[in-house]
């Protein structure tokens, strides 16, 4: 008999490299709060990528780098 490990959706999402807006918030250094400030006033762009037909939207590695760069210059 085989041990099988069973992911959670947020364990497979987060080894696919996408994350939500407060796990982005972490990754690149600001309260979540904060983020979400800099979303609402356009100075951070919005979470491109979808699964599948749902309505949230995450965000993957590359533009979570792109994001910590444009952090560093506000």
């Amino acid at each position: 008999m085989e041990n099988y490990t069973v992911l959670s959706t947020t364990a497979l999402r987060l080894r696919a490299g996408l994350m939500n807006i407060g796990e982005a918030a972490d990754l690149v250094g600001l309260p979540e709060r904060r983020f979400r400030y800099l979303l609402e006033s356009s100075r951070v762009f919005r979470p491109q990528t979808r699964i599948g037909r749902r309505l949230r939207s995450y965000y993957t590695v590359d533009e979570v780098d792109q994001i910590r760069r444009l952090v560093e210059k506000l």
